[in-house]
């Protein structure tokens, strides 16, 4: 730990001399099985110096994501809703369904040992009335294996995390009854761990995606009915943290290297044509991919989101990057199954930041602003008589891990509404809420992710 501490403070004392080289994002893969040249001190100084806040240069990323008028909110709830750019001509709705869905579930030595009774008080309204309530599970859950949350005993030697099954018990199937399995954690506690992670899951009663036990299990179309709207879900990661499948098993975890430019997208299309093939209305893809502490996308991250998209995936709902990154609407024009040309509309959210974790208070402030979405499905005719379904609206709550501690032992773990809190002058009534917390979510509150958050 002397160690550890040395090094975070000699990156610390050498960031003003350097922070020119670090202050954008850099158009790298960012994986831990093909890191490149300068990448380690790269992710070491975003990740105890400074968070990453402006985009990589000249792609006009920061002006792509400028913010969205939000429309009126009908509920009068307090939350910004956008509509997507265009509907189809003539559009009469027949049926609709929502889904929520909430960031990392990431296994931390705070939020582990960490009073979370009241995890969920300030933002359960979000969930209600939905009709599937989401969440990316980070990394395993092994009953049969102790806990092991990060940060490790030192962060110089990887991690290899596993869940506290009390607390996921906590959260599954209630609120959350879906989950993705598919991140750079899956393997972790190695395959055995993941299987016996999809048991638990199983026992549970708590659906899941990203990872599977046989060849036939991976390639069975997930498909879930939400009133009458057929939602077809799949799940791949970026990234498995050097932990390799074995090769007769590479089944077990949906695995691709999205971060990469070009990278061959067959595997993935190979799900959403089969889940086309299966009668699925919608296709929503939970993607693992990115890179850490860092505000924008890259451009190739971007443009691979965009052929996604343009393969047939209606939302991507992605997470790893540990905060909060853009989200956006991108159009284009596809053919029916008549051949004729039609504009579709895909709803990509970049990454929503945890959400049930709490990093080390050492590491970048960055991780201290997560958000909620709940997007909205119709279904219908068009003005030719002709079925169809897309997204039709997306809500977002920006939340706030509050932790009190004793020592170093965290008492008290809840996720806060922000909107809430500005709307009261960033005062708080819970018993550890001072100073601090006052200054921090009044600055995550100016944050200019936060503007695009609100529609303003």
């Amino acid at each position: 730990m002397i160690l550890d501490e040395t090094i975070k403070r000699g990156f610390r004392l050498a960031y003003p001399f350097v922070r020119r080289r670090y202050e954008r994002s850099w158009p790298i893969e960012g994986t831990m099985e093909h890191l490149g040249k300068g990448e380690t001190l790269y992710w070491c100084f975003k990740c105890f110096c400074h968070p990453i806040t402006q985009a990589e240069p000249g792609w006009g990323i920061e002006e792509r994501f400028a913010p969205l008028a939000a429309t009126s909110d009908d509920a009068g709830e307090g939350y910004p809703r956008f509509e997507p750019p265009s509907v189809p001509d003539g559009f009469t709705v027949q049926s609709r369904a929502r889904i929520a869905c909430a960031g990392d579930l990431l296994a931390t030595r705070a939020v582990a040992e960490a009073d979370t009774t009241h995890l969920l008080d300030d933002v359960a309204d979000f969930f209600a009335d939905t009709d599937l309530r989401y969440a990316n599970l980070e990394c395993p859950v092994v009953p049969s294996r102790p806990a092991v949350g990060t940060p490790p005993e030192t962060w110089l030697k990887p991690l290899y995390l596993n869940h506290s099954a009390d607390l996921i018990r906590r959260l599954l199937p209630d609120p959350f009854g879906f989950v993705s399995i598919a991140n750079n954690h899956s393997l972790d506690q190695g395959p055995d761990g993941l299987i016996e992670t999809m048991d638990f899951l199983d026992d549970l009663g708590c659906a899941y995606v990203g990872g599977a036990r046989s060849v036939a299990e991976r390639d069975q179309p997930h498909i879930t009915e939400l009133n009458g709207i057929r939602v077809a879900h799949i799940s791949w990661t970026f990234s498995l943290s050097n932990k390799p499948l074995p090769p007769e098993r590479d089944y077990l975890v949906n695995y691709l290297r999205l971060n990469l430019a070009d990278v061959d997208l067959e595997p993935l299309e190979a799900q959403v044509r089969a889940a086309r093939a299966a009668g699925a209305d919608l296709i929503v893809a939970y993607l693992h991919w990115g890179l850490e502490f860092e505000a924008y996308p890259n451009h190739t991250l971007i443009a691979n989101a965009h052929r996604i998209v343009e393969l047939g995936v209606d939302v991507i709902v992605g997470n790893h990057p540990h905060n909060v990154q853009p989200w956006e609407w991108h159009s284009y024009t596809a053919q029916d199954d008549e051949g004729r040309a039609t504009e579709r509309t895909g709803l990509i959210i970049y990454a929503q930041g945890d959400f049930a974790s709490f990093q080390s208070r050492d590491m970048c402030t960055a991780t201290y602003l997560g958000a909620l979405v709940r997007i909205d499905f119709a279904k219908g005719r068009d003005r030719a008589g002709r079925e169809c379904a897309w997204v039709s609206a997306l809500q977002v709550m920006p939340v706030f891990p509050f932790a009190v501690f004793d020592g170093s032992r965290c008492v008290e773990f809840r996720m806060l509404d922000l909107s809430r809190l500005a709307r009261n002058g960033f005062d708080c009534d819970l018993a550890g809420y001072g100073a601090h917390h006052r200054r921090r979510t009044r600055k995550l509150w100016d944050n200019a992710l936060i503007a695009r958050l609100r529609g303003v």
